[in-house]
């Protein structure tokens, strides 16, 4: 009888030992689960401003790392401006299929800088191209880089470059400098990138006002001037939007009147020195700022001004 409680005892406990180790086991997978070391397949958005700020990164291989690198220089289109050390560290976002073995990867770096397309075959790289940057310098000479991108129906991406160099204003000898440019990117035939830069008049066409404030406290009349304006700009087929204090500057969504997306802009630059105040812009011409003004109809003569070579006001 005892030699049974015994062997009953020790069954017991065996049972117990694997039964926890099961139930280890179990947890350790649910672990991986939830966090897994490969980027999965899927689309790479449409554009900068939809890729959630909290987006899930992965570790890229060292030997994939170590080539892009040493590549990351070599592209076609208009570089970058702004002096500046390429980082060292990177992530990898998303995981696009291309054909039976090339993938399109979207790389970034980790100080959230720069972002790559990588055309990748297995854990190789093809070809890379930037299409994202957000850079500056200050000094005596102020300079900022700031590059975002959209795709178009057929997925290539259309890469919008905008270079700022701001001299001092007691330095007579160095000028103010503005570039511009769009450089459309796809993937040939060749299995590489093929670029075709764009003219302003190539790109997409809108004509569009901004009224804004960068205060929590309204002008006013912030709402009469917007009840005026809205409905005169719809008329003359002008993009009519309004920022305030809570919105993101950098990145602003541009849609028509039939909530089409028509281009991502960043307008943080223009509402740097004002409270408040009214942006027109053009796919044609550049940038003007007016102060605001809670006077309608100075307003409606700063639009038609400024559209008057567009548009028929």
């Amino acid at each position: 009888m005892r030699k049974t409680i015994q062997v009953l005892t020790l069954l017991g406990v065996a049972f117990l030992l694997l039964a926890t180790a099961c139930k280890r086991e179990e947890k350790e997978a649910l672990v991986v689960m939830e966090k897994p070391d490969t980027c999965p397949i899927s689309t790479i958005p449409d554009s900068l401003s939809l890729v959630p700020s909290d987006v899930q990164t992965y570790p890229l291989p060292s030997g994939f790392l170590t080539e892009f690198l040493k590549r990351a220089q070599q592209y076609e289109g208009v570089h970058v401006h702004l002096a500046s050390q390429l980082p060292q560290e990177w992530s990898l976002l998303y995981r696009e299929p291309l054909t039976s073995n090339q993938e399109l990867w979207m790389v970034r770096s980790d100080d959230g800088d720069w972002t790559y397309l990588v055309i990748a075959v297995g854990e190789h790289v093809r070809d890379v191209v930037p299409v994202a940057v957000d850079l500056a310098s200050t000094g005596a000479i102020i300079e900022s880089e700031k590059w975002s991108w959209t795709r178009d129906a057929s997925g290539a991406f259309l890469v919008y470059k905008h270079y700022e160099k701001r001299p001092d204003f007691r330095d007579t000898t160095q000028r103010q400098c503005d570039i511009y440019a769009v450089d459309r990117y796809l993937v040939g035939t060749s299995g590489l990138f093929e670029c075709s830069p764009m003219t302003l008049s190539e790109g997409p066409e809108y004509q569009l006002a901004v009224l804004y404030t960068t205060t929590e406290n309204l002008p006013d009349t912030w709402f009469d001037v917007i009840n005026d304006l809205a409905p005169y700009c719809e008329e003359n087929n002008i993009i009519f939007l309004t920022l305030t204090a809570s919105d993101n500057f950098r990145q602003v969504d541009v849609e028509d009147y039939q909530m089409n997306p028509v281009v991502t802009l960043d307008l943080s630059r223009f509402v740097q020195n004002d409270e408040a105040g009214i942006i027109l812009m053009s796919s044609s011409q550049e940038p003007q700022v007016e102060n605001y003004s809670g006077n309608t109809r100075f307003l409606q003569m700063k639009i038609r001004n400024y559209f008057n070579n567009i548009i028929n006001l």
